[in-house]
């Protein structure tokens, strides 16, 4: 087993055993850009930062820690024009929607938010420039 791919920008892939080469590898963070899906389907989506509301529909919200925090996440809109927000705080949101065609077979979690603040500058240059494997 190899050692788990390093982004200049920090990521590490933890995915265990990940068989992607070193050189063929895309940072979740760094200019990983393409199409991306919902549910096998085109879907428009980008990477934000967001600030996490609270969700009284579910009496055990994972992110009630995090209400009133920033947060990573990804703004998926499907081809029907529904808007919805999945957490991408360690990059797995936008790896479900980029690199897994946004199918059940990758897990997501999702968030209610009081609002969008910005998209993220991931700083490409310290990642090597367009998101290509490196």
């Amino acid at each position: 087993m190899s050692d788990p791919f390093v982004c200049n920008c920090g990521w590490v892939c933890e995915r265990p055993g990940c068989a992607i080469p070193p050189d063929e590898h895309e940072c979740m963070w760094c200019g990983a850009d393409g199409p991306t899906y919902w549910n096998g389907e085109p879907a428009d989506c980008r990477r934000v930062i967001v600030i996490v509301a609270d969700d009284p529909v579910f009496p055990h919200y994972w992110a009630r820690q995090y209400v009133g925090q920033e947060r990573h996440a990804v703004e998926v809109t499907t081809h029907r024009g529904r808007t919805f927000y999945i957490d991408n705080e360690n990059g797995s949101g936008w790896a479900k929607v980029r690199f897994a065609g946004g199918g059940p077979q990758a897990g997501h979690s999702g968030l209610s938010i009081e609002r969008v603040v910005t998209q993220p500058d991931p700083q490409p240059e310290q990642c090597g420039g367009s998101g290509e494997g490196r």
